[in-house]
């Protein structure tokens, strides 16, 4: 059975941060698969989060899978309209203060997988580091950078 990112992305629901000086050894066990230098699960993890869901998948990774908008650069952007469950990533601007566009990599992002609309025209996305777990959230369309399609990598 072929599983897509968004199916793996789901066995995941729920996982979380651990407060204080104690971290999640999930977590950190698999984004350190991604990134050999994670310590802890203070570390902005939503890209590696997505990393270890395409390793899984056995789908390609950005060169710096850490970093939100690094996710700009696989698979083939697509219009928002022909975004589709499963292999579709959302990436997001992040912050309260105006931030760059989608030719600017090295800024703050956020990236998750696109779960389909929500009913007050945001975007449903599953992720990591939202809300300190792996959950499912709604995100503005103001904020979003772009829609790549995975399965086009």
């Amino acid at each position: 059975m072929i599983h897509t990112p968004l199916d793996i992305a789901y066995s995941f629901l729920g996982q979380s941060e651990i407060g204080g000086s104690d971290h999640n050894p999930l977590l950190v066990g698999l984004a350190n698969w991604v990134e050999p230098w994670v310590r802890d699960d203070e570390t902005a993890w939503c890209g590696l989060c997505m990393g270890w869901v395409c390793k899984i998948a056995g789908l390609p990774l950005p060169d710096h899978p850490a970093r939100a908008r690094s996710w700009m650069t696989v698979g083939e952007a697509v219009p928002l309209a022909r975004a589709r469950p499963g292999y579709t990533v959302a990436v997001f601007k992040r912050g309260p203060h105006p931030q760059p566009g989608p030719d600017v990599f090295d800024a703050p992002g956020h990236v998750g997988l696109f779960v389909g609309p929500f009913y007050d025209g945001r975007l449903l996305i599953l992720g990591g580091n939202q809300s300190n777990m792996i959950s499912i959230a709604p995100f503005a369309v103001s904020d979003l950078l772009v829609i790549r399609d995975l399965s086009k990598a």
